[in-house]
């Protein structure tokens, strides 16, 4: 628009100018659609944060694929803030060349947010990859034990783990008992008898068989007679903590999993001895597996609770809390998440980092007899799994 010289504005001007375009039915359609699917994809995002918002009708944790989405946090979290990022580029070029970019912006920042609150609940839980050591003295003669348990918890992958680097692992923590899901007897056994080479005595537990008093490694000379079924959890329980049996396994854990009972008198030293749960649960396939997946995971959720005040319950869960099964763990505490490693992956290992992965392998205690000391995760050569290593004491 120009002015003349005696200040009155040219016609000509003012209809060049004009009342700005009216848009077209099909362009607001266009506008409203294009912010439909932002306000979609915010939500979508905003979900992951509470999958379980409409439970127990609506438990997304529950269902395929979200349940291996879920699963994945930190790799679901670092996807969100790498493609919020992109999009607030994007949105940040468009409003620069003027071609819009609102909704653009909207979504990006969003995704940044729900990426940030996933990594700040993964730290919260905890992400210290440098745990102090977590070693104890050994202790082998029950006499001497003080009322202290070291759980080690490792799925061996079918017992391929490398035997050696295991059992230094082992040793270096001073582990009174040893949960290995995907493990034979004997596997376990030849464990066992490494460790003895260094004063550690440990008696040997299967989930198959009919050996409720446990297996003697020392009378033992040939392992492999022991058999090699790889969907057995096996179990080694230092000879510090007393004698030890089997006792009947409750319905709907899934395949290889046991519970162990002290034998006589629960009380040790004045101290009460655990109930150990070795736990390997259905594991979430496809959707063809969702209720086997589902109620296994429930059942070793509860026995925590069910076996008593003093249970210990260690091993493959297949689940995260995350999943609805494992939210609420009726007054049990994750020992990992506790002390400060329980953001960090326990599978796969291919990941190369324990930031990245699902954190499916859990040691959870009674939190009316045992208080959660320390805790830490451990890359074992051949597996597919983090070893879990979680120390306990007694809270009176």
């Amino acid at each position: 628009m120009s002015t003349h010289d005696d200040g009155t504005e040219s016609l000509l001007d003012l209809e060049e100018i004009g009342p700005a375009p009216r848009l077209t039915v099909w362009q607001r359609l266009r506008r409203g659609v294009g912010w439909l699917l932002a306000l979609v994809l915010c939500a979508l995002a905003a979900i992951s944060l509470w999958p379980d918002l409409l439970a127990p009708r609506l438990a997304l944790s529950e269902v395929y694929p979200f349940t291996q989405v879920i699963a994945l946090r930190s790799v679901m979290a670092l996807g969100l803030a790498v493609l919020g990022v992109i999009v607030t580029v994007a949105a940040v070029v468009r409003t620069v060349r003027r071609e819009g970019g609102q909704r653009t912006s909207v979504v990006g920042i969003v995704l940044i947010l729900v990426a940030g609150t996933h990594f700040w609940a993964l730290d919260q839980r905890g992400l210290d990859l440098h745990a102090a050591d977590v070693a104890r003295p050994v202790t082998t003669d029950s006499a001497a034990w003080d009322g202290s348990v070291t759980v080690y918890s490792f799925n061996t992958y079918k017992s391929q783990a490398g035997l050696v680097d295991l059992g230094v692992s082992v040793r270096g923590t001073g582990a009174d008992v040893v949960v290995l899901p995907e493990t034979d007897a004997s596997y376990g056994v030849r464990l066992a008898q490494l460790l003895a080479q260094d004063g550690y005595r440990f008696r040997v537990f299967t989930s198959l068989g009919k050996t409720t008093t446990g297996i003697d490694p020392t009378s033992v000379a040939n392992p492999s007679t022991l058999g090699s079924d790889t969907l057995a959890t096996t179990v080694l329980v230092s000879t510090g903590l007393g004698d030890y049996e089997r006792a009947a396994r409750p319905a709907g854990l899934g395949a290889g999993n046991l519970v162990l009972k002290p034998v006589g008198d629960a009380t040790l030293n004045g101290r009460t001895r655990p109930t150990i749960v070795g736990i390997h649960t259905v594991a979430p396939a496809g959707d063809g597996t969702r209720a086997g997946w589902l109620s296994s995971v429930s059942a070793a959720a509860d026995q925590c609770a069910t076996q008593g005040s003093a249970t210990i319950v260690a091993g493959d869960f297949n689940a995260t809390l995350d999943h609805e099964p494992m939210r609420d763990l009726t007054g049990c505490s994750d020992v990992a998440s506790t002390t400060g490693t329980g953001g960090l992956a326990t599978w796969p290992t291919s990941s190369r980092t324990a930031l990245l992965g699902a954190t499916i392998d859990h040691v959870i205690v009674n939190r009316t007899t045992w208080l959660p000391q320390a805790s830490k995760v451990l890359d074992v050569e051949g597996s597919d799994h983090r070893a879990v290593v979680a120390v306990v004491s007694p809270r009176d």
